[in-house]
């Protein structure tokens, strides 16, 4: 878990300083905002529509397994060359994809 944080600080340090910004609803890994942000978000923008009477459509993903999908090559290439990782956190993203 350490290391895994670590990583993340280490990932979000690097867009912050190469100016990479992130997304505006974004709740993951994001300082102040944890698993049940997001899901409150939705729960909020759903009971402002219904109490000004507009219609609510909702769909959800289940993106558990897409991970596996992902060509794992590609994806550290890409973590390397468009985002600019290297040294350790690169290291480390390796170790768990291809472990």
């Amino acid at each position: 878990m350490l290391i895994e944080k670590q990583a993340v600080k280490a990932v979000n340090d690097h867009m912050i300083l190469n100016n990479m910004g992130e997304l505006p609803l974004q709740s993951a890994y994001k300082q102040a905002h944890r698993t049940e942000t997001a899901p409150m978000k939705v729960k909020v923008d759903i009971m402002k529509s219904i109490s000004q009477r507009k219609g609510v459509f909702l769909v959800l993903l289940d993106l558990s397994r897409a991970f596996d999908t992902v060509n794992h090559s590609l994806l550290l290439n890409r973590l390397e060359t468009d985002l600019g990782l290297r040294g350790s956190v690169l290291n480390w993203f390796k170790s768990v994809i291809f472990t």
